[in-house]
């Protein structure tokens, strides 16, 4: 174990350990390495150094591997670094950056924080890198997430969370988290339209919604889903969903997004008959749900009908 070490006069590393470094051609790996030999360990790092979580985690568990640092745990939420009442005392004071987040949840909250609570504001900002403004995104968005729930205002703990998640999904500036809740709040309408186009008048359950968001997420419109569906019920006589899931699957992957898209895959499949190709039978499975023709362009056309009431 080559473990960095330091003293009042400066940090030490040892000549192999440097060339070590040296080979691996990664900037993190020595930037990290140097910062546990100057500090002792990583808190604070991501920070100081404009690291993520995953990039840091990344970098800490090669480093570990390599034999330069003892294993570190994995870096989950209840893993994160804390902070003494002196560190979060003096990052009140002298941070007026961290001020400004500290003043705007406690006007939120309506009370005195509790040093629990700061201490999570502050592995958000010092240790997760979010930006002021990005902070304060956060924590309106999970206030206005809960009371939509009916519910009062969120745990720091549930704050952390979510903050994590945006981390992961690059989301810690302000102007990123301004784009990001625009990008969510469409697909919840989204998701919200596709619930009524195939008629489910209660809350989606946490594989159903799975699907939905899946299929959101590939691309496909509320239109197109609808589709889907309107050919799943005829063929199945309801509504399911594994078997709507393999018309979507097909068409993403033979890259049919649009009902122009299915009119082209009808064209080409008449055009094949015409010169006296046989069809290709149907199959089970996936294939079977996924032939196209009259039943899938009568779909595209109640779909269109449907949107326009």
């Amino acid at each position: 174990m080559e473990q960095p070490k330091n003293d009042a006069d400066g940090v030490y590393i040892t000549k192999e350990a440097a060339l070590r470094l040296a080979r691996e051609h990664d900037g993190n790996l020595a930037r990290l390495y140097l910062y546990i030999a100057a500090n002792g360990s990583t808190a604070g790092a991501a920070k100081e150094l404009g690291l993520g979580v995953n990039e840091l985690d990344n970098a800490a568990a090669k480093l570990a591997a390599m034999g330069l640092i003892n294993s570190p745990a994995k870096l989950e939420d209840s893993a994160l670094p804390g902070y003494s009442r002196v560190e979060m005392a003096r990052f009140i004071e002298e941070d007026k950056s961290f001020n400004e987040v500290f003043k705007y949840a406690q006007e939120l909250y309506g009370r005195i924080l509790s040093e629990p609570d700061i201490g999570i504001l502050l592995r958000i900002y010092n240790y997760l890198a979010f930006t002021p403004d990005a902070i304060m995104t956060l924590i309106s968005h999970c206030a206005e997430q809960s009371r939509q729930k009916g519910k009062g205002l969120p745990s720091f703990r549930q704050v952390e969370r979510e903050a994590l998640r945006w981390e992961r999904d690059g989301v810690t500036t302000g102007g990123r988290a301004d784009e990001y809740l625009i990008e969510l709040r469409k697909k919840e309408d989204e998701g919200a339209r596709v619930l009524a186009l195939i008629g489910l008048d209660r809350q989606p359950t946490a594989t159903q919604r799975n699907y939905i968001e899946s299929w959101l997420g590939s691309g496909f419109s509320a239109d197109m889903i609808y589709a889907a569906y309107d050919i799943t019920v005829v063929r199945t006589g309801g509504l399911k969903w594994e078997y709507m899931n393999r018309i979507l699957e097909n068409w993403k992957e033979k890259g049919v997004m649009t009902p122009g898209d299915i009119k082209k895959e009808e064209a080409r499949e008449q055009k094949d008959k015409n010169r006296g190709q046989a069809p290709r039978a149907p199959q089970s499975g996936k294939d079977a749900a996924c032939r196209y023709g009259a039943e899938e362009m009568a779909a595209v056309k109640r779909a269109r009908e449907y949107k326009k009431r």
